[in-house]
């Protein structure tokens, strides 16, 4: 079923376990990043999976999280042999060279020329229009999520902005309680000084009262003696 590729003969003459094998030395970062929702559908047409496998993939409850799912996909693909291999690599030549150059080290080609006949050319024509529109959709929902988070990070920040403000009030109107606070102590030791003072007044005159009394009751005695 396979043929030679015309511009990577070294990868189409190694065996199927050669190819397995320089694909899963990458396994930990294929799983990590890839997401098998971008690549069954090529590799549907590449007749490697067919339907039921892609469901199996991408929906039974068993793989929860996208690394399950994606570990899933490279282990049925690895039961399809060299065709599982070869299919899978030319998916991300398409749809992500750059895991096609670390797995491969050679630059990824997109001329249809240099697959595999695993698809025809009209197919992989229209695989590459609908892949073209596909990224054009997620690039617009991108930018949607990416005017969604800078709308939101505008938002966060006048927030931020308004607590600073808010903040800086509090500790202006701290700062001027302190300042009361102070002038009320000050004010009540000057009160309290003003008290004592009032009250030492108040004993001397109370003392002075009590000599003109008695100066005036001795003046008083005298006079009784004088004219008595």
């Amino acid at each position: 079923m396979t043929t030679q590729s015309q511009t990577d003969p070294e990868l189409m003459g190694l065996e199927d376990e050669e190819l397995w094998e320089m694909i899963e030395r990458h396994r930990c970062k294929i799983v990590q990043r890839l997401s098998p929702e971008r690549l069954t559908p090529y590799l549907r047409q590449a007749r490697v999976i067919d339907a039921m496998d892609e469901e199996d993939i991408l929906h039974c409850a068993k793989f929860s999280t996208r690394a399950m799912r994606m570990g899933h996909l490279l282990d049925v693909l690895h039961t399809r042999g060299k065709n599982g291999a070869i299919a899978f690599l030319e998916s991300l030549m398409l749809l992500n060279p750059r895991f096609y150059t670390l797995i491969t080290g050679k630059e990824a080609n997109k001329d249809p020329n240099s697959f595999t006949k695993l698809i025809d050319s009209s197919q992989l024509s229209i695989f590459l229009m609908n892949t073209l529109s596909s990224l054009q959709e997620e690039l617009m929902q991108e930018k949607q999520v990416k005017g969604t988070l800078v709308h939101h990070l505008h938002k966060m920040r006048e927030k931020q902005q308004q607590l600073k403000e808010e903040g800086e009030s509090m500790r202006s109107m701290e700062h001027e309680n302190q300042r009361l606070r102070r002038e009320m102590d000050a004010q009540s030791q000057m009160i309290s000084k003003l008290k004592d003072e009032q009250y030492e007044l108040s004993m001397r005159y109370s003392h002075a009262l009590q000599e003109k009394d008695s100066v005036q009751s001795r003046n008083s005695e005298l006079q009784d003696q004088t004219f008595g």
